[in-house]
């Protein structure tokens, strides 16, 4: 009895294999009838089955050794897996991808939203590249608007020489604040306090100085698992090509990494366009209480003076959900005629905090239908970009009719500006006249926005947006497909085929999640709708009771949609996130070696025959130039990508001062 011993599948496939010439096929898959040094490259999948299958030849449990006899009666000793090999290539290839995963963007409300955000972005490449093409689209735009802001504000600065850095201020808040749901108030003539009186300057300078003291940057372990991960994957390349070019197991190491490569240019992205290091941090800028602001009251002293209060602003708040509108004009509910009015007064017209209880939408089955708007951290900026706009263009109108105003020569109270006197007795009113003065006596500030209100440029943000998140998940996704599905035995096997689940599944859960943020939004107009025409009811129950809400059917289809949807794309990506790391784990253990994989069974089926009788040397010719090709392809989408982000979100002198 003769013995063998190998730890490579391949090899010991060969052995059984022994001196028969059954389904033996060259280069393109085509039998032969003898065996040829030169022209034979394996055998057939059915041959394959019959010398080295699952009941010959095995892939064990480690560390598990066993004999097998072959019809020569050769006893092969099989060690199927090797620790060594394996401890090696998940150290050299694998864990640097995954302690990089530690400088994705979290700033959850918690650990178990955290782990959430973990699982979405790595299951789903592209909605993470979506909220970050958002951000920086949003960040762009602002930058536009309040630029020209600012240089209007130049031709005002002998009547109102601050209003230039208040805008810079109210800038840098919008740009900031896209990871958490925002709200623009009017409650008790808040908003319109805070942009108009002189006596605000203050609370404006500190929100942006503590945001900015809170803003995340380059550190020092962002740079070291950045380099670890990527010289990684280059002396992949170089090995690759010095003196590997042609073995398997290298292509199989260039494709796993190329499907990692995503994190580079979206990890640098996030740190260039800027994100708070606290979940919680923009709350405590707006909420502090040592940071107080002046508020223009309704009615005015026995001197005739307007009134004010400073107390704790209740204007930009992190909040999800409706805004409630303290006073409306009365409206005619057959005809639905008649706009609602924002009041600008104190006292009776304020919001209290049953305001905001009912106002809390009642859940579907359980599940909450507002969707992932009300989710703390940059992740879910995918569900935002209508609130977010919203709250942004309520800011940025005000700011433009307060600099109309400024420029018209009358003060806030109606009268001719005194250019002799300071701004702030010029600016000073009851908060009727403050209200009026940015523009808050003709629109209300809603949280979300009707679809015909919607402007185009949101609708082309998102399609940018959009084209940006493809790009990056087929951008990286495509080349690993391609190094191992041209890598001889062409054609869909074990390994591509999961890398092409990976692609598919990731691009399904960030559609889903981003029509679930539409269903979303669709449900909560409805609610806003209610609210805005009949205020008084209560929508936390869906009853038919006097006084409460009850949802029709239409708008519990919604609801449905919304929540579905969500549920499923989130299963979706928490699953693949999981299958890519289950599926590069089988590489490094050898549960892909076996006939119906490297047969390529996929898609070639009956037809499908595995390679033996090469080595590196042999299929270095065939496998260069689908090497080099996915590599450049790899390089050049990350490369241009990191491009768009940079340029993107590259900032202006203004934004440094």
């Amino acid at each position: 009895m003769t013995i063998a011993q190998t730890t490579d599948w391949s090899a010991g496939c060969r052995l059984l294999y022994g001196n028969s010439t059954e389904g033996l096929v060259d280069q393109y898959g085509n039998l032969m009838a003898a065996f040829d040094n030169v022209t034979t490259w394996g055998i057939t999948i059915e041959s394959c089955y019959k010398f080295c299958g699952a009941d010959k030849l095995q892939q064990v449990v480690p560390i598990q050794t066993l004999l097998f006899e072959s019809s020569t009666n050769l006893y092969i000793r099989i060690q199927s897996f090797n620790f060594s090999n394996f401890s090696t290539s998940v150290t050299n290839w694998l864990l640097p991808w995954l302690a990089l995963t530690a400088q994705l963007p979290y700033e959850t409300s918690g650990p178990w939203s955290n782990l959430m955000s973990l699982l979405l972005a790595l299951g789903s490449p592209a909605l993470i590249t979506y909220s970050l093409s958002l951000t920086i689209l949003n960040r762009f735009w602002i930058r536009q608007r309040f630029e020209s802001l600012r240089s209007e504000s130049r031709a005002v600065a002998d009547k109102y020489p601050q209003f230039c850095d208040r805008i810079r201020s109210a800038q840098y808040l919008l740009q900031e604040a896209q990871q958490v749901s925002m709200r623009a108030s009017q409650e008790g003539g808040w908003l319109s306090s805070l942009i108009v009186l002189n006596g605000n300057q203050r609370w404006w300078a500190s929100v942006r100085k503590d945001l900015r003291n809170t803003r995340r940057g380059v550190t020092f372990s962002l740079v070291a698992q950045i380099g670890m991960a990527v010289i990684a994957w280059l002396f992949t390349i170089i090995a690759a090509f010095v003196g590997n070019l042609g073995d398997v197991g290298t292509a199989l190491q260039l494709s796993s990494g190329s499907v990692w490569l995503w994190m580079v240019p979206v990890i640098c992205g996030w740190i260039a366009v800027g994100t708070q290091y606290r979940a919680s941090s923009i709350i405590e800028a707006l909420q502090d209480d040592n940071n107080v602001a002046l508020r223009a009251l309704s009615g005015k002293d026995s001197e005739g003076n307007p009134t004010v209060a400073y107390e704790r602003q209740r204007a930009i708040l992190s909040r999800s959900g409706l805004t409630p509108q303290p006073h409306r004009v009365p409206t005619d509910p057959a005809t639905g005629q008649g706009a609602p009015a924002v009041t600008t007064g104190a006292g009776p017209g304020c919001i209290g905090n049953n305001d905001y209880v009912r106002l809390e939408v009642p859940y579907w089955f359980g599940f909450d239908v507002a969707g992932d708007e009300k989710e703390e951290g940059p992740l879910y900026n995918y569900a935002r970009p209508l609130t977010w706009w919203q709250f942004a263009s309520a800011i940025e109108k005000a700011f433009d009719a307060t600099l109309s105003s400024i420029r018209s020569g009358d003060n806030c109270q109606g009268m001719p500006w005194d250019m002799d006197k300071l701004p702030e007795p010029n600016l000073a009113g009851t908060a009727t006249e403050v209200a009026k003065f940015c523009g808050f006596d003709t629109h209300p500030a809603l949280a979300y926005p009707k679809w015909k209100h919607v402007k185009a440029k949101v609708w082309h943000r998102m399609l940018i947006a959009s084209l940006v998140a493809i790009w990056v998940q087929w951008g990286t996704t495509g080349p690993a497909i391609a190094i191992a599905y041209l890598t001889p035995t062409q054609g869909l096997s074990c390994r591509s085929g999961s890398y092409l689940i990976y692609g598919v599944l990731g691009t399904i859960s960030w559609i889903l999640l981003a029509i679930s943020a539409l269903f979303s939004h669709a449900v909560m107009l409805r609610y806003q709708h209610v609210h805005t025409f009949q205020p008084s009811l209560d929508l936390r129950q869906n009853s038919s009771r006097t006084g409460y809400y009850q949802r029709p059917l239409s708008h519990s289809y919604l609801c449905a949609a919304a929540v579905v949807t969500r549920i499923l794309g989130k299963l979706i990506a928490a699953n693949n996130a999981l299958w890519l790391l289950t599926s590069s784990t089988f590489e490094y253990i050898g549960f892909y070696e076996t006939c119906w994989c490297s047969g390529d069974a996929v898609s070639l089926g009956n037809k499908g025959w595995v390679v033996l009788f090469k080595s590196a040397n042999d299929l270095a010719d065939s496998a260069q130039r689908y090497w080099v090709g996915g590599i450049i392809l790899s390089f050049v989408v990350c490369l241009l990508t990191f491009q768009f982000f940079y340029f993107g979100c590259k900032k202006t002198t203004d934004d440094n001062e």
